[in-house]
C-alpha cells in the first residue's frame, strides 16, 4: 500500500465519525499534495493519536465545514501494533515503530536574536525533542511577543508533520531563566506532558564553553552505570533537560544558580558554538545518547 501523508488536526475538530478540516489543512490537501474526494491520508492529534481518514465532498455550513472538503474516519491507528498495521489483506497503511525517544528531551533554550530560534525548534522537533522552554537570560537581546510564540508553535506543527512523528513538542511562553529554575515547568498547560520525570533518575544539564565539564553523551551513556541493578528501567534516565545560553554564554550568577536548581555543568566540544548550532547540536547528541542506551 501506498504511503500515506499525514495532517495534523486538534481533537475539538472531530464530530463523530468525521473531522472538521482548517482551511491550511484543506490548502495543503488539495493545493499541495493534489489530493481530493476518495483519497486518503492520516489525521494525527499532535498526541499519540492517529486516524486514517477518507477525504469526502462537504457541503459549506454542513457539520461545521467552511468548505468543499471533509474527512471521513476509516479506522483508528493509535495502539494498533506494527505487525496488525500495514500487514497483507489488513487493508490499512504501514506505520512504523513509534519514533519518539524513549527518554523525554527537554531543550531549555536561551532566545537567540533575530529568528534563530524559528530554525532551532524546527530542527529540534526533527530530531525528537519532547519540549521546547525558551528563556530570557541576562544576556539576551530578544523580548519575544505572543505572535512570535504562536509562529514557533506553527513551525513545530510543520516539523512534526514532516518527519512522521506521534507528538507534537510542547513550546511554552518564554519566561526569564532564573524564575524558570524555580519551578521548572517542561509543557503547557493546555497539554498534560505523555511522559513521567521524576527524580532521583531525572537528569540535568547546562552547557558551558570554555570549560573542563564532562562532554554531554557520555555523560548520558555513563548515568545510572554505577548503580548495583544493571536492570534499563533502573539505569536509564527518567528524562534529560539540557539548557543552552545566548550569545556569550550564561552569566556566572545563571549558572551558579542552576547548579543550586540541580543542573550539572556539561560540554559540547572544545569549539565555541553559535547559540543556534548549540541548541541543534545538543539535542542531536543527547538523542543519540538515548537511542544508544537502548541498544
Amino acid at each position: 500500500m501506498a504511503e500515506l501523508r499525514r495532517i495534523t488536526l486538534t481533537a475539538d475538530r472531530r464530530e463523530g465519525n468525521r473531522f472538521r478540516l482548517t482551511d491550511e489543512a484543506r490548502h495543503y490537501l488539495q493545493r499541495v499534495l493534489r489530493l481530493g474526494v476518495g483519497d486518503r491520508c492520516i489525521v494525527a492529534d499532535g498526541g499519540g493519536q492517529m486516524w486514517e481518514v477518507e477525504l469526502v465532498s462537504a457541503v459549506a455550513g454542513q457539520d461545521g465545514d467552511r468548505g468543499d472538503l471533509g474527512a471521513r474516519i476509516i479506522a483508528e491507528l493509535s495502539g494498533r501494533s506494527t505487525a496488525t498495521i500495514g500487514s497483507e489483506g489488513s487493508g490499512l497503511p504501514e506505520l512504523p515503530k513509534s519514533p519518539e525517544l524513549s527518554v523525554p528531551l527537554v531543550l531549555v533554550a536561551a532566545v537567540p536574536k533575530g529568528n534563530g530560534l524559528d530554525e532551532v525548534v524546527r530542527q529540534v522537533t526533527e530530531l525528537g525533542v519532547a519540549s521546547i522552554v525558551p528563556v530570557t537570560s541576562d544576556r539576551t537581546v530578544l523580548d519575544p511577543s505572543p505572535k512570535r510564540v504562536d509562529r514557533w508553535r506553527r513551525i513545530a506543527t510543520e516539523a512534526f508533520e514532516q518527519c512522521e512523528r506521534s507528538i507534537v513538542p510542547h513550546v511554552l511562553t518564554p519566561q526569564r531563566f532564573d524564575q524558570w529554575l524555580k519551578t521548572q515547568p517542561i509543557h503547557t498547560d493546555d497539554r498534560p506532558f505523555p511522559w513521567m520525570m521524576e527524580a532521583p533518575r531525572l537528569i540535568k544539564a547546562i552547557a558551558v564553553a570554555r570549560s573542563d565539564a564532562p562532554s554531554l553523551r557520555p555523560w548520558i551513556m555513563t548515568f545510572g552505570k554505577s548503580a548495583e541493578s544493571m536492570n534499563l528501567e533502573t539505569t536509564r534516565p527518567s528524562g534529560i533537560i539540557i539548557a543552552i545560553g545566548p550569545e556569550g554564554g550564561w552569566t556566572p550568577r545563571e549558572r551558579a544558580l542552576a547548579i543550586k536548581a540541580g543542573f550539572s555543568e556539561i560540554s559540547l566540544g572544545r569549539r565555541v558554538l553559535r547559540a543556534v548550532t548549540a541548541s541543534v547540536a545538543a539535542v542531536a547528541i543527547g538523542a543519540d545518547a538515548i537511542e544508544q542506551r537502548q541498544s
